[in-house]
């Protein structure tokens, strides 16, 4: 599925930083295939700002972002949404009922 660099900053910020060893080896998995490249934080212009605060404020050229195709497995579904951090955009809920319930996909 497509996804854009906004979820996948926040979905990366988001995982948990403990669980037992199996969550571990899901959230590596999660961070290698969200993470960004350098590439494209060069075709976006990324820049990051840190406030006096220290609060980190992220911006880019949002017109770049042509998103990547990420196929998550249903480990990786299963563990966002039992973490509460499945996003709830029609394409991941699809995306989950596909993969993890096994539901076929409607085609026009």
């Amino acid at each position: 599925m497509k996804i854009f660099i906004r979820d996948r900053v926040e979905l990366v910020n988001a995982l948990p930083r403990r669980g037992t060893y199996e969550d571990s080896i899901v959230q590596d998995d999660l961070r290698k295939k969200l993470a960004l490249t350098q590439t494209e934080l060069d075709e976006v212009e990324l820049q990051t700002n840190v406030g006096e605060n220290g609060q980190q404020s992220m911006f880019w050229r949002k017109d770049k972002d042509v998103g990547v195709e990420i196929e998550f497995t249903k480990r990786e579904l299963q563990y966002l949404d039992r973490c509460k951090l499945l996003p709830t955009t029609p394409e991941f809920r699809a995306e989950y009922e596909r993969v993890v319930l096994g539901k076929k996909t409607e085609t026009a």
